[in-house]
């Protein structure tokens, strides 16, 4: 499974975060050991730790003003997701920020074989690293995202630390084999960033309420054998009284619950929300 490219920008949030994750994910078959860079933009960058656990930020002499920003949102994301999960990263990684679109689509190639991004592609995260298009060519060369926007930038940061965290917690780094709870790592990401709002809510719970939510049993009709979902999937999402209700266990999937009461829970408390 390839990580979700993210982040979708509000309006694009119901029907093309599903597709997105559905799409992307038939695209990566190997597990990830190390980031490939293209020779020429890794000649290109310099970096420097941002994290005393040897966290690395790399970007292009062009970037410089711009990294000193990302190092900054790196710091309130890393704090804010360790808060929620009340674990530390166990791991370092590393952050590349692309110049430009072209180096952006070119380090996803390297890595998964991807060919053009589209421009509301601004950013992954796995295990081992984040790529994140540079905001200084946003205005230029991505679409449905605000450069001037700080908090939406924060919120992209945050989105992409939150799949790191958790690929360091899964059993695949890269999250491949855990296609059928793609919706979930994504999910998962924006529940941690804290970008659910009511727009957001409302179209999954009127999915769910209408009868019209994906089932996991066409999955499994069309790809067999499944994989074992309770290697990657947590046992809860929320407790009722809506306060967070993960841990950094969460990450790691539980045998106790598998996939299908996650998603009846999640199911029920969509309604509740709706």
């Amino acid at each position: 499974m390839i990580p979700a490219v993210d982040t979708l920008a509000p309006s694009r949030w119901s029907a093309t975060a599903v597709m997105t994750a559905l799409a992307l994910t038939a695209v990566l078959s190997g597990t990830l050991h190390a980031q490939q860079l293209p020779a020429e933009l890794e000649a290109e960058l310099q970096g420097k730790t941002v994290f005393s656990d040897g966290t690395l930020l790399r970007h292009a002499s062009v970037d410089a003003a711009q990294a000193a920003e990302i190092a900054s949102l790196l710091g309130i994301g890393r704090q804010r997701i360790e808060t929620f999960f009340g674990e530390p990263f166990p791991e370092p990684f590393t952050v590349t920020l692309a110049p430009d679109r072209d180096s952006f689509s070119a380090v996803l190639r390297a890595e998964w074989g991807v060919p053009e991004t589209a421009c509301w592609m601004v950013a992954t995260g796995v295990a081992d690293f984040m790529v994140i298009l540079s905001p200084r060519v946003w205005e230029k060369q991505a679409c449905e995202h605000d450069p001037s926007d700080k908090q939406h930038v924060q919120d992209i940061v945050t989105h992409e630390l939150a799949h790191v965290f958790h690929g360091q917690r899964n059993p695949t780094r890269d999250f491949s084999g855990a296609e059928e709870i793609g919706w979930y790592a994504e999910g998962l990401a924006v529940l941690v960033a804290d970008q659910l709002n009511r727009d957001r809510l409302s179209d999954p719970a009127q999915a769910v309420a209408s009868g019209a939510a994906p089932t996991l049993g066409l999955h499994r009709r069309l790809h067999r054998p499944p994989v074992r979902s309770s290697d990657h999937a947590p046992a809860a999402v929320r407790n009722d009284s809506g306060g967070a209700a993960l841990g950094a266990g969460h990450c790691r999937g539980s045998s106790a619950d598998g996939l299908e009461e996650l998603a009846e829970r999640i199911r029920g408390w969509l309604t509740r929300q709706g």
